[in-house]
Formats: C-alpha cells, sequence, structure tokens
C-alpha cells in the first residue's frame, strides 16, 4: 500500500520507559484504589465477605442518598442529551456529522448505557419481595448486588468493542464518481501530470479539442516543485509541492468539500479565501487534512516558508483542510497568487480534464500520444484517488485488525475474573446448595450471570458505535461488516468458552463434594 520494498521496526527507549511507567503507575492507583475501599468496611463485613446492600448500611446520611439518587437519575439522561445534540448536529459541506464529533458523541452515548444500566441494577438491589424467588430474579439479584464487579467488567469490554467499531467506521469517503464535484474528484474525469513543462503555445498547436467539444474542459495548472507530502511517501514533506489552481472557478461550480474551512468562512466559500493575499508577501493555502496532519505535521493557522527565486521569502498560510482529494501531496494556492509570488520557479506541469465518461478513455490516449514529448501521464481522477485511500484503509484494517486481536486476548482477562469471582462465592453456593438448590441450578445461575456480563458489554459497545456505523454504511466509505463480524464473533465464542468452563466447574463431582463439605 504505501509502495516500499521493506518496513522495519523502530523501538525507541522513551516510548517504551513511557508505557512501563504509565502500566506501572496505572496497576498502583487500582490497587490502592481498591485497598483503601476494602480497608475502609466493617472487620465483619470483610470477613464475612460481604458488601452492603443499601446506602444507609453503607453509611450514607438522608443527604447524600438524595444527592446519589438525583445523580443517578439525571447522568443517563444527561450523557445521552450530549450524544444526541453532537449526532444530529450538522456539520461539513455535506451536512451530516463528521467523525470529529461521532466520536466523543459514541462515547457519551456508551457512558449513557453504562449509567442507565447502573440506575436499573440499584432500582433492582432495593427492590424487597417475600415471594420466592425463580432462576431469572436470582440472576437479577446477584448481579444487582455485585453491579460495581458487573459495571467494570461490561465497560472494559465495551470500550474495547467501541473501540474496534469505531476503527472499522472511519474509512475515507468513497466518492470518486466523476461527475460528483463536491467528492474527491472534484467532478474532473482525468488527472494528467508531464515531467516537463507545457508552455501556452505548445498547448495551442498539440490540443484544438477544446475549442470543438464544449463538454470537455481543460484546467492547466502551475507547479512549484517541491517534496511529495502524500500518503506514498513515508517521510515527512518540509515543503510541499504548491499547486496553483483557479480558486474563482473552484468556488462557483462548488468543487470539492473542505473538513476544515478557513475561520470566518460562514456567509462566503472557503475557495474564496485563496483568491487574495494575507499581507505583503503572505499568501493563504489549504491542503487536503491528512497531508496537513501526517504529511507535514502542521495545523490550521501554520506557516510554511518558501524561496522566490530572488533572495526573498514567501509565507504560505493553513487557512483551510480539504476532505480527501484527487490534490493530496500538493499545497493548494491561488493560480495567479502562485505566478505572481515566483515569476520563475513555476512550470504548467498539472492537467485536470472535465469530460463525459464515455470518452475519457479516449481522451486520455489521445492526451498521452500528443504529448509525449513532454512525458505527461494520463490517468483517471477517480483511480488516483482510490491509490490515496487504499493507504489509509490499509493502516485502518491493521489497527482493526491489531484491536480485534487485543481484544479477544483481553477476554481471557474475563475467564480469569469469572474463575475468581465463583471462588470468592463458594460460601454462598454452598449455602444455597444446602437450602435445596441442585447443582445443575447452580451451574445455570453461574452460566446466567457471566453471560449477560458478556452480552451486555459487546451490545454497549456496538450501540455506541451505531451512529459511525450507520454514517459510514450511508456512503463515507463503506463498513467492514465482515472483518467487524469475525472479530466480535470470536470474542463472542471465547468469551462464552470461558464461562461455560466456569460454569462447568460448579457442576463437577468434585466441586460437589467440597460444596458438602462447607
Amino acid at each position: 500500500a504505501v509502495q516500499t520494498s521493506q518496513l522495519t521496526v523502530s523501538l525507541r527507549f522513551s516510548t517504551l520507559a513511557i508505557g512501563a511507567l504509565t502500566g506501572f503507575l496505572l496497576t498502583n492507583a487500582v490497587t490502592s484504589a481498591i485497598l483503601f475501599r476494602t480497608l475502609r468496611k466493617p472487620v465483619a463485613q470483610t470477613v464475612k465477605g460481604t458488601q452492603a446492600d443499601t446506602l444507609e448500611e453503607a453509611g450514607w446520611n438522608v443527604a447524600g442518598s438524595i444527592l446519589r439518587k438525583g445523580i443517578l437519575a439525571a447522568l443517563p439522561i444527561i450523557a445521552l442529551g450530549a450524544a444526541l445534540l453532537l449526532i444530529f448536529l450538522p456539520q461539513g459541506d455535506n451536512g451530516n456529522a463528521s467523525p470529529a464529533t461521532l466520536l466523543p458523541a459514541g462515547a457519551l452515548l456508551m457512558a449513557a448505557l453504562l449509567a442507565f444500566l447502573n440506575r436499573m441494577l440499584f432500582k433492582a438491589a432495593r427492590h424487597r419481595s417475600t415471594a420466592v424467588p425463580t432462576l431469572p430474579a436470582l440472576v437479577i439479584r446477584n448481579i444487582s448486588r455485585n453491579r460495581a464487579r458487573f459495571l467494570s467488567v461490561a465497560a472494559i469490554l465495551a470500550a474495547g468493542t467501541f473501540s474496534i467499531l469505531i476503527t472499522g467506521a472511519n474509512r475515507p469517503e468513497n466518492s470518486t464518481l466523476p461527475g460528483d464535484r463536491s467528492g474527491g474528484t472534484g467532478g474532473f474525469a482525468l488527472w494528467g501530470e508531464s515531467t516537463a513543462a507545457v508552455l501556452k503555445a505548445d498547448w495551442e498547436d498539440n490540443i484544438p479539442v477544446e475549442r470543438s467539444d464544449p463538454s470537455i474542459r481543460f484546467f492547466r495548472l502551475p507547479v512549484l516543485q517541491g517534496d511529495d507530502a502524500s500518503c506514498l511517501n513515508l517521510n515527512q514533506a518540509a515543503r510541499p509541492s504548491l499547486l496553483g489552481v483557479p480558486a474563482g472557478e473552484f468556488s462557483r461550480s462548488g468543487r470539492f468539500s473542505f473538513a476544515s474551512a478557513p475561520s470566518g468562512a460562514s456567509g462566503c466559500k472557503p475557495w474564496d479565501f485563496l483568491r487574495r493575499p494575507l499581507a505583503p508577501g503572505v499568501i493563504p493555502g489549504v491542503a487536503d487534512q491528512s497531508v496537513i496532519t501526517w504529511g507535514i505535521r502542521k495545523s490550521i493557522g501554520d506557516t510554511l516558508i518558501y524561496g522566490d527565486g530572488y533572495g526573498n521569502n514567501v509565507r504560505v498560510v493553513l487557512v483551510g483542510g480539504l476532505e480527501s482529494s484527487v490534490f493530496q501531496g500538493y499545497m493548494l494556492v491561488s493560480d495567479s497568487l502562485l505566478r505572481a509570488a515566483f515569476p520563475t520557479g513555476t512550470a504548467t506541469k498539472v492537467l485536470l480534464a472535465e469530460a463525459p465518461a464515455e470518452h475519457a478513455d479516449t481522451l486520455a490516449r489521445e492526451l498521452e500520444e500528443r504529448f509525449r514529448d513532454f512525458g505527461m501521464t494520463v490517468e483517471p481522477a477517480a483511480h488516483r484517488l482510490a491509490a490515496f485511500q487504499v493507504v489509509t484503509e490499509t493502516y485502518l484494517a491493521v489497527f482493526l485488525l491489531l484491536g480485534g486481536l487485543g481484544l479477544v486476548l483481553g477476554t481471557f482477562g474475563f475467564g480469569i475474573v469469572t474463575l475468581r469471582n465463583l471462588q470468592a462465592r463458594r460460601r454462598e453456593r454452598s449455602l444455597m446448595h444446602l437450602l435445596g438448590f441442585p447443582l445443575r441450578t447452580l451451574c445455570l445461575l453461574s452460566l446466567a450471570e457471566n453471560l449477560i456480563t458478556l452480552i451486555a458489554g459487546l451490545a454497549t459497545g456496538i450501540l455506541a458505535a451505531l451512529p459511525s456505523i450507520l454514517t459510514a454504511s450511508a456512503g463515507r466509505g463503506g463498513f467492514p461488516w465482515a472483518m467487524a463480524g469475525i472479530i466480535l464473533g470470536a470474542v463472542l465464542l471465547n468469551g462464552m468458552v470461558w464461562i461455560f468452563i466456569a460454569a462447568g466447574s460448579v457442576s463437577s463431582r468434585k466441586n460437589s463434594s467440597d460444596l458438602q463439605a462447607e
């Protein structure tokens, strides 16, 4: 995908040290919090291995109880409202929510769902009934009595599931239709690039078709040669090539879409910001948002300095970022400002052609034939855009696969927690067995409790990522249903294996004799 013959692993001591120190501090913080909470319990309660079911038993006064109830009731509503506001808040040229808002919206939605589960379990824990409990009632009762343990495991599974699905949904927009002017091709059918400059006289002598067919239009763009800042270049670009574009024409015809529009662009089109200099020797420029973030490691408002060939510096200020486009690798400025700022350094080497789809292949061959002495290569604009997008999709596929592998491995931790919980509740099962509950019922009880925990975690993560999945499925680039399904299926299967192993240990013959002995 990155068109290189070899990739090597780069290990830095600072990165390893930061990771180790972070893990050490986080582990000690969690351990200290658990020990502090355990040591605050009464000695009798700690020895019995029980916990308070009501706020009064936990030492809460009346005011604290009311405050806690209010927080538990308001938290799901507040988080859900904030998530819906971000989801339905239109951003960008297409009127849809952008990935930058869908990520926090999904996180808020996940927090709302977990808070709702906590509220439901809190109510179940305070419910009192004199009726003989059924098996489902016992399952809910046991989960509500240990809701902190249930929510912690479910939250970890939900966060892992959400991160995997949000990665799969963050694919680039697959808008490669030549007629779509707001997409990545800008409505252009062909992209041409030559090794030698094509002068105006050479152009007029070799391409008379522009005057005879009104459905075919050409845009010859000047270039100031620099570094390749596209995703095909793994190195950081210091000074990307400058490409002059007809900003006025792009503004009138609504070509391409902006991921981050220039500040103060409300009420006017973003392309209009390129048509006038910001100050003497300072001109505005835009680039693909991915180029700004990763290719040149800059942000909106930063400045790049170029020499004009006469010992003077020309400053190019980043005023906006484009969605994924055929211009990836270039910094775009107004063609008139580029020629004025660099009168001797620019050369017309890039060609954009707008033509009907049925004539595109014939026109491409004709252009390459007529301008073969200038080293011109012509390709469909959709193919050029797809070549860039495949790199992004490859990276996302790798992250999706590695994240899925981490989540699958994390279910081994879920199995350890499940076995540890069963071990901690041996006395409870012994008492239930002496009261007449058969081992088969205890096995089903354990199976149902842990299976609900697993399903609740996965379902919470899926529901939190659902807005991003629907947005991706509606056309932002599609959603990798097959890979995501395989990963989540592996997580579910692996978790169920551990649950059945744990539940089977309850009904084993050795465990039966141990319960009778206790």
